[in-house]
């Protein structure tokens, strides 16, 4: 999990340094207070459609602006995410186990493995020794890492567990897979950057 939180921080300075960089940030300031200006002035003519028209008008050609200065390090952004997270995807890695008569062999971390289904209960096995037994879905660790077994599209998925959150969050569970995890860690992480670095936008 270590490593995916320094992945995540290290990601996210990147993209917010190129926003600081990019991005004339006394320019967005100035945007912002100008939006902020005409919000406030419209509220005194909310009586007058046409006014309000105009004041509107005149908001839209300001996010128009702000929109415009995004663009350069939003397309940066797009060109790090597009590389950055397949490669956590690989490094953390799920699998899946196709059966064929509720049988299956996998190769998890270089080794090979042979899954068996019974009444929702999955055996593994490994050079014909028993590896675990249980009912799914659960969550099991294998080599030292822990994964929730599921059956999934007719196919054994081990999703690889980073996290285990102590309230079960709705349509996730408990168990928190990397990207998750990204998402949930994202959010703090930006608001923070964002504020270190002066990005105001």
């Amino acid at each position: 999990m270590l490593l995916l939180i320094l992945a995540s921080i290290v990601i996210l300075l990147v993209i917010n340094v190129f926003y600081r960089i990019l991005i004339n940030q006394d320019e967005v300031l100035n945007i912002k207070d100008r939006i902020k200006k005409l919000e406030d002035e419209s509220k005194e003519h909310k009586d007058n459609p046409d006014k309000t028209k105009e004041y509107f008008s005149k908001m839209m050609n300001e996010n128009g602006k702000l929109t415009k200065l995004t663009l350069k390090p939003m397309i940066v952004s797009f060109m790090i995410v597009l590389i950055a997270l397949p490669l956590l995807s690989m490094l953390y890695a799920d699998y899946n186990i196709p059966l064929e008569n509720n049988a299956g062999n996998a190769t998890i971390e270089n080794q090979m493995y042979f899954a068996e289904i019974q009444n929702n209960s999955i055996t593994l096995t490994k050079d014909g020794q028993m590896v675990f037994s249980a009912d799914l879905p659960f969550v099991q660790e294998i080599n030292g890492r822990q994964y929730k077994i599921e059956m999934k599209e007719g196919r054994v998925n081990m999703m690889r567990v980073i996290a285990v959150t102590p309230i079960t969050l709705p349509f996730i569970g408990r168990e928190l897979s990397w990207i998750f995890l990204y998402i949930i860690l994202s959010i703090p992480l930006s608001i923070l950057l964002k504020k270190l670095l002066g990005v105001r936008i």
